[in-house]
């Protein structure tokens, strides 16, 4: 998996009975991903229920070019944010939670996939709002 920034949390335990406990350090690193890999696992998700056989060639191949437009909005806003539309990303991913549905709904894929694709493309869109685009 490719790892995206590296967050370190540290949490010193002290205790109030200093005689008979020490105090502890413990540290622990929480790797998080960027938009871009999170789009990248989306799209390697959509490959794997298209060789298991769930979901057909042409939809796999739908919904992973509305993410590539995704993705390549994404590396132009985070190149130059001058040049890029910050609309551009949540366009992308709310059109692709669009087709989503309408293959859930036609039975072209499982609920449970498609949420999880669903969620995924909002946990994108939620933190892209909090990084402030």
């Amino acid at each position: 998996m490719v790892v995206g920034k590296q967050q370190q949390l540290t949490a010193t335990l002290t205790p109030t009975d200093i005689t008979n406990y020490t105090t502890a350090s413990a540290g622990v690193s929480i790797n998080v991903l960027t938009p871009t890999q999170k789009i990248q696992q989306m799209i390697a998700f959509i490959q794997g229920i298209t060789t298991s056989g769930e979901l057909d060639e042409g939809s796999s191949y739908e919904l992973i070019a509305i993410l590539n437009a995704a993705e390549t909005n994404l590396a132009r806003i985070e190149s130059d944010p001058s040049v890029g539309n910050p609309f551009a990303v949540s366009a992308d991913l709310r059109y692709f939670i669009i087709q989503v549905t309408d293959k859930i709904d036609k039975g072209m894929l499982s609920p449970t996939n498609g949420q999880t694709l669903i969620d995924a493309a909002n946990n994108i869109m939620n933190s892209l709002n909090n990084q402030g685009r």
